[in-house]
């Protein structure tokens, strides 16, 4: 679980999950990268992603990242019923999901190109590259493979 205040916040979590009536399951504790410099020493090697295993090099941050585009709903949501607020909001938020989910496909591709041009620039040229990635490098560069 990421949260820019979990060195306080896990405290009492078990506790607190135990009174809503939950059992709690194994939860990690971690803090996103962009707040962890401003917390003491002590917190930043006991709650960093990079000492969590599984974590990969993500930054924790994805929950922060959804605010820039939900706070143009602050004014058309201010005077809504609670109801109303909480649909219109599920609505934003499935949306921002399903466009991220559409275009996946998209990015992952981008970034597989990107990754033949940078790390194989000659792969098409040189004799001792296998033909797999030399049969990827001419479909990305060339549209076509041999």
């Amino acid at each position: 679980m990421a949260y820019h205040i979990n060195c306080q916040y896990r405290v009492h979590f078990q506790q607190r999950m135990r009174d809503l009536g939950w059992s709690p399951p194994f939860t990690i504790h971690a803090i996103g990268k962009c707040h962890l410099y401003a917390h003491k020493d002590s917190c930043r090697g006991a709650y960093s992603f990079n000492y969590i295993p599984g974590s990969g090099r993500t930054d924790g941050e994805e929950s922060e990242r959804g605010w820039s585009t939900r706070n143009g709903l602050a004014a058309s949501t201010r005077e809504m019923s609670s109801g109303h607020r909480h649909d219109v909001l599920n609505d934003h938020s499935s949306d921002i999901n399903f466009r991220k989910m559409h275009a996946i496909g998209t990015h992952f591709w981008i970034m597989l190109y990107l990754s033949a041009l940078t790390k194989f620039p000659l792969a098409a040229d040189t004799a001792h590259t296998s033909p797999k990635w030399e049969n990827l490098y001419r479909l990305l560069i060339y549209g076509r493979s041999i």
